[in-house]
């Protein structure tokens, strides 16, 4: 059993409680200085209005992530919130991957035992990249490995 994926407690965890005490800084240093006033009433909405635009860029990109991802051989398995899964690989329909981001984020779409759609999605272990358009080897190689437990 190999991990595949990467520093997600930072991502889930750690950067937003960072960025939001940033915001709330910002808040109450504005609010202590100067008080609740007409003339600054503009900075505290525009801070508010970020900190719901950042709110959901992180329900999109960060929150949705597993905590671990494990390659199996036959199947991968990913834990989150203390539920584990197993996905076979033969049940996969895709992998997505963006390469081009920092981390990059791996998006997997598999049948489940019901017959619906699952999704789950993971950052990989960060590596040096030379060229920023090479697909990381990890998923290319699950790509393939995928393909043949599909053909047998």
């Amino acid at each position: 059993m190999t991990k595949i994926s990467g520093a997600t407690f930072f991502y889930k965890k750690l950067f937003p409680t960072f960025v939001f005490g940033f915001f709330i800084f910002c808040i109450t240093l504005t609010i202590v200085h100067d008080g609740i006033t007409s003339d600054n009433s503009v900075g505290l909405a525009a801070i508010v209005a970020m900190m719901v635009y950042v709110f959901f860029f992180f329900k999109k990109l960060a929150w949705d992530m597993v905590d671990e991802a494990f390659d199996c051989g036959d199947s991968l398995i990913y834990r989150s919130n203390g539920n584990e899964t197993r996905v076979m690989l033969s049940d996969i329909i895709r992998i997505d991957c963006a390469h081009c981001h920092s981390p990059e984020r791996v998006k997997i779409i598999a049948h489940s035992t019901t017959g619906a759609e699952v999704e789950f999605a993971f950052c990989l272990i960060g590596r040096i990249m030379l060229n920023s358009r090479d697909k990381n080897p990890v998923v290319l190689e699950l790509m393939e490995r995928v393909e043949q437990a599909k053909i047998t």
